[in-house]
């Protein structure tokens, strides 16, 4: 586990994520959201009719840019039910 000033150091400052192995081993969403304790039908109890704003597709900005290549368009958001979300991703 980094300390505070090597967390800002290596991740913040350079605005790159970090790693946190077992940070959050305690935290009850970890069994609760665990597919194999039924976290599905879980989040599907808590959050059933929520619509999400799900992005449908991806879109090809610059054939000659790798580094652009992909970037998520505001008018591909498509409202879902966060139940059909869960069922079909």
């Amino acid at each position: 586990m980094p300390t505070t000033l090597e967390f800002f150091s290596d991740c913040v400052r350079y605005n790159r994520p970090c790693e946190l192995k077992g940070l959050a081993q305690d935290w009850p969403a970890i069994t609760k959201w665990a597919e194999i304790n039924g976290g599905g039908e879980y989040l599907k109890s808590k959050f059933n009719n929520t619509v999400l704003g799900t992005f449908t597709h991806s879109t090809n900005l610059d054939n000659d840019s790798e580094t652009r290549k992909f970037s998520f368009r505001s008018d591909k958001i498509k409202g879902m039910i966060y139940s059909d979300f869960l069922d079909n991703f």
